[in-house]
């Protein structure tokens, strides 16, 4: 008898440990593929979009972004619940965002659109659903996007000088975390970072967006495009410069 249990015990070892096994290959046979362009809004022009860990590394959350031109177009703080790895993943000729749930949890597809300016991202697919029967579902988004800057027209940089103004370069957004977004990259800091150049005859303050606040004017200077150095510019993922004033 005590054999027979043991056999018995030994089966349903193995079965469980099978499941397993096949469960962690299927999620091993989806590639995690968080940068793609395609057209993710509809409008006949694709964009360069990016999934990324955002404000909580990546913890029960993730940023999606879309770039057109160097210019963030939309931003979208993603709420997972429950935990769950995000993928785009090409259905025929489709793209859609995929949700890898670190539990035993169906993964979903979401189609992607867009409405008033904003992301929207639909349930599909063969697991959409399951998820509706249990009447909610895995991911909720909205809008990190709290305000735009755009840059300042041609028109009205000479007044914006006069007036001791910031004269906007490169377009950028603040989040709804108090952080600054340009294109697909994120930054913590809005830094103002003010000197002389050698003969210049008025000040320059620097608008910086950065994710370290030890910058120096002497490096903010050489990367503003002053320097014949390309070394001397800022990685884009480190900082980046959206505007200047000048002043006596």
């Amino acid at each position: 008898m005590n054999r027979k249990i043991a056999i018995l015990f030994a089966l349903v070892l193995f079965c469980v440990a099978s499941a397993g096994c096949a469960q962690k290959t299927a999620q091993e046979e989806t590639p995690i593929v968080t940068e793609m362009t395609f057209d993710i809004d509809k409008d006949g022009e694709e964009e360069a979009c990016v999934i990324d860990t955002g404000p909580t590394s990546g913890i029960m959350s993730f940023l999606l972004s879309a770039k057109a031109e160097n210019t963030l177009k939309y931003c979208s703080m993603v709420t997972v619940i429950p935990d769950g790895t995000p993928t785009f993943v090409k259905v025929g000729k489709e793209t859609r965002l995929r949700l890898l749930p670190l539990s035993e949890e169906k993964s979903i597809d979401f189609s992607f659109s867009a409405a008033d300016g904003e992301l929207v991202l639909t349930p599909c697919g063969e697991n959409a659903a399951y998820w509706r029967q249990r009447g909610s579902l895995p991911l909720s988004a909205r809008s990190y996007i709290k305000e735009r800057h755009a840059v300042t027209p041609s028109d009205q940089m000479q007044q914006k000088i006069k007036n001791k103004e910031y004269v906007i370069t490169t377009p950028y957004v603040e989040t709804t975390l108090s952080g600054f977004m340009v294109a697909n990259n994120t930054y913590a800091h809005r830094l103002e970072i003010t000197g002389r150049l050698g003969g210049a005859a008025k000040n320059t303050t620097y608008l910086v967006l950065a994710n370290r606040e030890d910058i120096t004017c002497d490096e903010t200077w050489r990367a503003s495009g002053l320097s014949s150095n390309t070394d001397d510019y800022f990685d884009p993922k480190d900082a980046v410069i959206v505007g200047y004033k000048l002043f006596t």
